[in-house]
């Protein structure tokens, strides 16, 4: 995979081998990352008595902490000091990264890390549809043909997975589930835009914004959480919802530093490779989770549910191929033009 030309430098040109090597060992660590962290929240909404809110609450503290214990014990990255604009723009961020999170673990907590991980690949369609609202890009019909088995893909996935689920927790919940990660993928795609827009313009790094869009939206959530709590079963309840037993607070500490070290792997590899090869990458993590639910965690896999998670992957494929030469047919174009007024 390519690297960018300013990560050439800090790799070494000298050793063509050894940074491909490195970015290899980013990669790795980012997908496995990813793959843990996802089951280990699915197994622990599902098996533990706690909700979305709750682990929502202890995955910002944990992001937190662990920013702080980065930046300011261990003093490995700089935590940018925020102005009051900076503020203001981070804020509507902020709400939707939190509806986010909380829709991603509803999600996560009723149905499969399959079903889940494929809808995500609804991504591309999203990112096409803001495109076209904010920004007023129109797609090629090429790129418009390459959604064309994701979509068919996710749905013959979503109508196997929750017809055989129906036995052990009904279609409202299978169904709930199902929106919550549509909505959760969508409001991604539309956070990610926003975020380049905050990095270029505003200038925060992606690490500090990391921290600050959990301390805000943490500040956002337990107000709420904790009046409802009270209202609902007083200040026991309050200290069972939010101090759990011990072996259940070590393992949403283990969550939370696993999604810390999956969003930092993530967000590293992003900045060594470029865009395609990121995309390429994270489409085998895909693979990698459905390989990951079948052989270890026993998780079904009908021959329809089969031919939807690999139609939805190969769709994402074609998505990128089409992006990629899109792209280079308008800087083509675009130099051809330059050239020509010269």
């Amino acid at each position: 995979m390519a690297l960018k030309g300013h990560e050439r430098a800090s790799t070494g040109d000298h050793h063509p081998i050894r940074g491909k090597v490195f970015v290899g060992l980013f990669i790795a660590a980012w997908i496995t990352t990813s793959v843990v962290s996802l089951f280990l929240a699915n197994s622990m909404l599902k098996g533990a008595e706690i909700g979305e809110d709750v682990f929502t609450v202890w995955q910002l503290s944990c992001s937190i902490m662990y920013g702080l214990l980065v930046t300011k014990v261990l003093r490995l990255r700089k935590l940018s000091e925020l102005s009051r604009k900076q503020v203001r723009a981070i804020v509507p961020l902020s709400i939707a990264y939190l509806v986010k999170e909380l829709l991603k673990y509803a999600s996560l907590g009723r149905v499969s890390v399959n079903l889940f991980n494929t809808i995500r690949s609804l991504g591309p369609m999203f990112s096409i549809i803001l495109e076209i609202l904010f920004f007023k890009h129109y797609p090629t019909s090429g790129i418009i043909l390459a959604l064309l088995p994701i979509v068919l893909g996710v749905t013959a996935t979503s109508i196997d997975e929750m017809h055989a689920s129906l036995q052990t927790s009904g279609i409202f919940v299978q169904g709930v589930g199902l929106v919550a990660a549509i909505a959760s993928t969508a409001i991604n795609n539309a956070q990610n835009i926003y975020s380049k827009v905050l990095f270029g313009q505003k200038r925060i790094d992606p690490f500090s914004l990391q921290i600050y869009l959990s301390a805000i939206s943490l500040l956002m959530i337990i107000p709420c959480k904790v009046t409802t709590s009270l209202s609902i079963g007083g200040v026991s309840n309050v200290q069972q919802m939010f101090f759990p037993s011990r072996s259940t607070s070590l393992m949403l500490l283990l969550c939370g530093f696993i999604n810390f070290l999956s969003s930092q792997f993530a967000f590293r590899t992003l900045h060594m490779i470029s865009p395609v090869s990121y995309s390429v990458s994270n489409t085998f993590k895909r693979i990698v989770i459905t390989v990951t639910a079948v052989s270890i965690f026993g998780e079904r896999l009908s021959i329809l549910n089969g031919l939807g998670i690999a139609t939805s992957i190969v769709g994402v494929f074609f998505y990128e191929r089409a992006v990629r030469s899109y792209k280079q047919a308008k800087l083509y174009e675009t130099g051809h033009e330059a050239k020509t007024i010269v």
